[in-house]
């Protein structure tokens, strides 16, 4: 009843001439139809390199994040929010900005609904065998190098499409997951 001009429109789906929570819809699964891997290794004389892809598709993720983040007033806000909805900005998806949120326009709709789908390197390896004359001490010795958490290819406007979920029943809903860490390391292994 508290719509104006760049409110969102909820649409009326049992066409009972109100906006509640009988017109809500099928969006989607949480569970992802495909999850795959891909382990690639190799070696060339002395070196030896490595890596695992990691990745799944075919789900559906309400960003809870980015639902707070789009509320209107004196909250931070995410970037998108430049883009709000003015007489003069009327090709947006992003509403006007509303200090009261009369219209409710943050309520939980498709618009906090995004593609879960990910790839993401999770690790990756590059090493080196030092070459060792025969009797020594020292059998065996390596360095490497390798990292974990390196890229993620998503359009998931969260910290993470691989995010921790509480359980079964708020399965595909972040709420503001840690993000998964970024990790690299040095290091040398040594057989006597």
């Amino acid at each position: 009843p508290g719509a104006v001009a760049g409110d969102v429109k909820f649409k009326d789906v049992n066409k009972d001439g109100l906006i509640t929570d009988e017109d809500r819809t099928y969006q989607g699964v949480s569970i992802p139809k495909i999850s795959y891997g891909l382990n690639l290794s190799g070696s060339y004389k002395n070196w030896e390199f490595s890596m695992f892809w990691q990745g799944s598709a075919g789900n559906k993720i309400y960003n809870g994040t980015y639902n707070s983040l789009m509320i209107g007033g004196l909250v931070n806000h995410h970037t998108d929010m430049l883009n709000y909805w003015t007489p003069t900005n009327t090709d947006t998806n992003i509403p006007r900005p509303d200090q009261l949120e009369t219209n409710q326009n943050a309520r939980a709709s498709d618009r906090f609904i995004q593609n879960g789908n990910y790839i993401k390197l999770q690790n990756a390896q590059l090493a080196y065998n030092i070459p060792l004359k025969a009797n020594n001490i020292v059998e065996h010795a390596k360095v490497y190098v390798s990292g974990q958490n390196l890229l993620t290819i998503s359009k998931y406007k969260g910290y993470d499409p691989d995010f921790m979920s509480d359980g079964l029943f708020s399965r595909g809903f972040d709420y503001g997951s840690f993000p998964n860490p970024r990790t690299f390391i040095l290091g040398v292994e040594i057989d006597f």
